[in-house]
């Protein structure tokens, strides 16, 4: 859940939807979010608060290295790879 809230983040940011280097301020994703999709098209992207306030709280890079994820491939938990 950090991870799609993150990069759907970083989508509305960046035009990128891929997990972000930087964290980004709420007010930076409402600019983004207004500009590119409430003001033109009166629509708007919901985000979670929760995961992106676990990212902020744990870092970026603690997400990258400790965050287990579950493999559909296995039907395992698996440890992360760091980027």
């Amino acid at each position: 859940m950090i991870d799609e809230h993150s990069k759907k983040a970083n989508f509305i940011v960046n035009n990128m939807f891929a997990f972000p280097n930087e964290i980004f301020e709420q007010s930076e994703i409402f600019n983004h979010q207004k500009q590119k999709f409430i003001v033109p098209y009166n629509k708007v992207a919901v985000l979670a608060s929760f995961p992106l306030f676990l990212l902020d709280y744990y870092g970026i890079e603690y997400h990258l290295t400790h965050l287990k994820k579950y493999s559909i491939e296995t039907g395992h938990w698996q440890q992360s790879e760091a980027i």
